[in-house]
């Protein structure tokens, strides 16, 4: 749903005062992500194009501070075979806060580097195990940002498809402590600044991901697309700076960070910037609504209607794997019901089946 037409859409563009580019990168084009977004988060995009859950407050988004934990991987710690970081490491650890926080000064959110850890693992480093690795390593909860500096990130553990990184969309098993530990951004450490393949903006737009954003091509010239108004839509994956009009009536949006431009990326749209804070508040932050008591999938404690109304209760879970326990046949969680679930903040017990717990229901977000 983007209304606005091309020229409006730049002249609101947010700019972060620096264009990501660097005469000595070597671009190399990455496989386009393939990855579905959560239906819990396209319903929720869904709700904010139509107005339904938006925190606008006046005078622009309240500043937002987020810790950052970031691991760095190798093989091989040079000849040395030990775990001891080294001055390069530090260096583009260091660099890639720095564009974050340029990135995102007009965005109203900055970056605070909490802790760094350097690891020695060849299988973790080349994507092996990500499940043991992440166990591992990751620290904080879900306001805290992961990045994983790796010597190789593929699309998915049983793939041999390479990337130049990936970051983890919010969802509702970000409400489940035991779920957390996925949550990341995994980036090839090569793209990061100070690596042979540099790939100006990387870490922008994994971390774009990380609040909520889609990428600018989302859907193509139809459809829904990225559900951000003021972002033009674009027919396909775009990777030089070349300006094009891909869908009828629009310009591509070669600067946004979350094309794939990769050089040229140096903005986000209002819109975009909105959604970010809306997605945090929904998702991450202190005033996320998480469903109490988180209970395990095993369908004997308590459960929870949708509407006083409902006839079929569920686990106080997530929204996902309720919706598809309900909709039966192909399994796939049908929009309205995603979208009724992600705005219910409080569920309500269904009689005779409630377990008593010190915190059961659950807050509604102010409205700001």
């Amino acid at each position: 749903m983007r209304t606005c037409f091309f020229t409006t859409c730049l002249a609101l563009g947010v700019s972060a005062g620096t264009s990501f580019a660097s005469d000595d990168a070597l671009s190399v084009r990455t496989q386009p992500d393939t990855r579905k977004p959560p239906a819990e988060l396209i319903a929720f995009h869904k709700m904010q194009a139509g107005g339904g859950l938006s925190r606008r407050e006046d005078g622009g988004p309240k500043p937002t501070s987020v810790d950052v934990v970031f691991h760095i991987l190798r093989s091989k710690d040079g000849q040395k075979q030990t775990t001891t970081r080294s001055a390069r490491q530090d260096s583009q650890v260091q660099d890639s806060m720095k564009e974050l926080n340029d990135a995102f000064k007009p965005v109203q959110i900055s970056f605070n580097l909490v802790n760094q850890t350097y690891t020695v693992n060849e299988n973790w480093a080349t994507y092996g195990d990500k499940t043991a690795r992440k166990k591992a390593l990751r620290q904080g909860d879900k306001k805290t940002l992961n990045i994983y500096g790796l010597e190789k990130v593929l699309l998915s553990s049983d793939s041999n498809t390479t990337m130049n990184g990936k970051g983890s969309y919010p969802q509702g098993s970000l409400f489940n402590p035991d779920e957390v530990f996925n949550d990341s951004v995994e980036l090839d450490i090569q793209v990061l600044k100070g690596g042979a393949r540099y790939i100006g903006g990387s870490v922008v737009h994994e971390v774009g991901h990380w609040f909520g954003l889609l990428h600018t091509f989302e859907g193509g010239c139809k459809g829904f697309g990225d559900g951000v108004d003021d972002t033009p839509p674009e027919a396909d994956a775009h990777w030089d700076c070349k300006s094009r009009s891909s869908c009828p009536g629009f310009q591509d949006s070669i600067h946004n960070f979350m094309s794939y431009t990769e050089n040229c990326r140096n903005e986000f749209t209002p819109g975009q910037i909105t959604r970010m804070h809306d997605c945090w508040n929904t998702f991450r932050g202190d005033a996320a609504p998480t469903p109490q008591p988180f209970q395990p999938e095993n369908m004997s404690l308590p459960e929870c209607q949708n509407k006083p109304t409902d006839s079929v209760g569920e686990n106080c879970i997530g929204t996902d794997k309720y919706c598809k326990r309900i909709t039966g046949g192909d399994q796939v969680a049908t929009d309205m019901c995603v979208m009724a679930r992600v705005r219910l903040s409080n569920l309500k017990p269904i009689k005779n089946k409630m377990i008593t717990t010190k915190k059961q229901a659950t807050r509604r977000p102010s409205r700001g």
